[in-house]
């Protein structure tokens, strides 16, 4: 299992659509995949627009603990919840392990 980053944008590229809903939708979906998820805080992107300008917008930072298959179906879900987005950020932080509890001694 890995530990993925997924930077979540605030507002659609045009600035018009605050995606709040994706985001949580995006997030309930981290949790019910892979069994949750720890929110970072909020990022500045940065990135080109069609005119060769530099736009700069608020991100979500996503921390996810998963198997790749996951993180692959996380990526597709990203695209389907904000359609206009033309990129994703994703890394792959490293391995990651959860640990349970033990059951203290009787």
């Amino acid at each position: 299992m890995n530990l993925y980053e997924f930077q979540l944008p605030d507002k659609s590229n045009n600035g018009l659509l605050d995606y709040r809903a994706a985001r949580e939708e995006f997030v309930h979906c981290a949790a019910d995949m892979a069994g949750g998820s720890s929110y970072r805080g909020q990022i500045s992107g940065h990135w080109i627009d069609e005119t060769d300008a530099l736009v700069s917008e608020p991100m979500h930072v996503l921390h996810v603990s998963c198997d790749d298959k996951t993180a692959s179906e996380l990526r597709a879900l990203f695209f389907d919840l904000f359609p206009d987005q033309k990129a994703l950020f994703c890394a792959v932080i490293g391995e990651a392990q959860v640990f349970a509890r033990e059951k203290a001694a009787a």
